[in-house]
């Protein structure tokens, strides 16, 4: 051990010294290093307010263009019209992250096409109700446009990500990593 250290300290040894002092410096920079820590979901973009018209007596369908001669109740949901203009943006969040989502959030929106042109948007809504999204189980999260672009159109997908908060670059790179070695450690003890 001692030779070791003397070769460390000693005059010599260069290529030694240099790597040391390498795995130190980036010890030290994981260690402090922090960066915005922001939650990936897959977003799409849906009309914001809904209209609905429904039948308002006991009849069918004469004519028209969605199946003459079905026959319709009162109340029947006969179509939906959604204005342009008003937009939510619904986000499927994993959830081994939906803990870290919260109402007032901030975030950006990327659309596939308009990739461009980063979007705000603001988290309104973590709802409790999960879907299968890619095998994985997902919590539905709503987030209003304060800026609406003309290009825009219900229907369009694309990436969002919500901003969490300040965390360390180490923390961010190993967190999933580190998540499933306690659920399986978990799951393996007696």
């Amino acid at each position: 051990m001692r030779e070791q250290l003397t070769r460390l300290l000693g005059p010599a040894y260069l290529g030694r010294k240099f790597i040391v002092r390498l795995v130190l410096a980036v010890a030290a920079f994981l260690t402090f290093a922090t960066a915005e820590y922001c939650i990936t979901a897959n977003a799409t973009l849906e009309g914001g307010e809904l209209c609905s018209l429904v039948a308002p007596i006991n009849r069918y369908i004469e004519t028209a263009q969605v199946r003459a001669g079905e026959p319709v109740s009162a109340g029947d949901l006969l179509f939906e019209l959604v204005p342009l203009g008003r937009y939510r943006v619904q986000l499927s969040v994993d959830e081994r992250d939906i803990d870290d989502v919260a109402f007032g959030q901030a975030g950006a929106l990327v659309l596939g096409a308009l990739p461009q042109v980063p979007l705000s948007i603001d988290v309104t809504l973590v709802t409790p109700v999960t879907s299968v999204v890619d095998g994985r189980n997902a919590f539905r999260v709503e987030a209003s446009l304060p800026e609406v672009r003309d290009r825009l159109r219900p229907g369009m997908h694309g990436i969002g990500k919500i901003a969490v908060g300040e965390r360390r670059l180490i923390w961010i790179w190993t967190r999933t990593f580190v998540q499933w070695v306690r659920l399986k450690l978990w799951a393996w003890w007696p």
